[in-house]
C-alpha cells in the first residue's frame, strides 16, 4: 500500500513539474531579424534551444519571428560555424520584442541586440527609428520630396553608442531619400508614416558600390 501511494506521488509530481516547465516557455516573444552583411545568407539564431531561423539572408529582413519567453541560451552562427561572441545566458521577458541584427561585412561580422520599446507619447504622431548600416559611410541623413530633414548626421553603427530610440515625427505621405552629406544614395517612393504607428529604417549596403550591394533603405511598420 505505501508503494502504490509513493508512486502515486511522485507520479503526480511529475506531471506538475512537466506543465510547469511548458506553463514557462510561453511564446510571447517577438523577433526582428535583420541580415546586413552584404553578399552573405545562412545566418542562424536560436534561443534557449529552438531555432528562430537557418537561413536569414541579406537584406530580407524577417519580421515577429516567435521565440520562448524564458531563460536560456542565445546562439547564432553563419554557416554553421559560430562567432567569436556567438552565445550567452539571458532572460527575455514575456511579452517583450526584439531587433537582432548582423551587419558590417563578411568576415568583420558584427551583431546587435536592440530592445523594442512600443510605447507612445500621442496617438497623433508616428515614430520613426533608424539603423545606418551602409558600410564606409560616415554620416547619413534622410530627407524628403522638399528636401527637409527628417533624420541628421548619422554615422555608421551610431546605435552602439545611443541605441536606436524612436523619433516622433508628424504624420506623411512622402518620398524618403537617404544621403551621404550631399550625395543621394537611394529613394523610397509614397512613403507613408501613420499616426500611433512604429517605423524601422535599415539602410545597408557598401557605399560606392552598386548592383546588389548598392546602398539602399528597407522600412517596415512594425505596428
Amino acid at each position: 500500500m505505501y508503494r502504490i501511494v509513493l508512486s502515486l506521488l511522485l507520479f503526480t509530481i511529475s506531471v506538475y513539474l512537466y506543465s510547469c516547465k511548458k506553463e514557462n516557455k510561453n511564446y510571447n516573444s517577438r523577433w526582428t531579424l535583420v541580415n546586413a552583411v552584404p553578399n552573405s545568407r545562412d545566418y542562424s539564431f536560436s534561443f534557449a534551444g529552438e531555432m528562430i531561423d537557418s537561413t536569414l539572408a541579406y537584406g530580407l529582413p524577417l519580421y515577429e519571428k516567435t521565440a520562448p519567453a524564458t531563460t536560456g541560451i542565445m546562439e547564432w552562427k553563419h554557416n554553421t560555424i559560430p562567432f567569436n561572441d556567438s552565445s550567452f545566458m539571458t532572460d527575455i521577458p514575456n511579452g517583450q520584442d526584439y531587433t537582432f541584427i548582423f551587419y558590417d561585412s563578411i568576415g568583420r561580422q558584427k551583431t546587435w541586440l536592440q530592445k523594442d520599446d512600443w510605447k507612445k507619447s500621442s496617438d497623433k504622431k508616428g515614430y520613426l527609428r533608424f539603423f545606418p548600416l551602409v558600410i564606409g559611410s560616415k554620416l547619413l541623413n534622410i530627407r524628403n520630396d522638399t528636401n527637409k530633414t527628417i533624420i541628421q548626421s548619422r554615422a555608421f553603427g551610431s546605435f552602439l553608442a545611443t541605441g536606436s530610440d524612436f523619433l516622433e515625427v508628424d504624420t506623411f505621405t512622402t518620398k524618403l531619400r537617404l544621403y551621404e552629406n550631399a550625395t543621394l544614395l537611394d529613394s523610397l517612393p509614397n512613403t507613408t508614416i501613420l499616426a500611433g504607428h512604429s517605423y524601422s529604417i535599415y539602410a545597408i549596403g557598401v557605399l560606392g558600390q552598386s548592383g546588389d550591394k548598392r546602398p539602399k533603405m528597407i522600412i517596415h511598420q512594425h505596428e
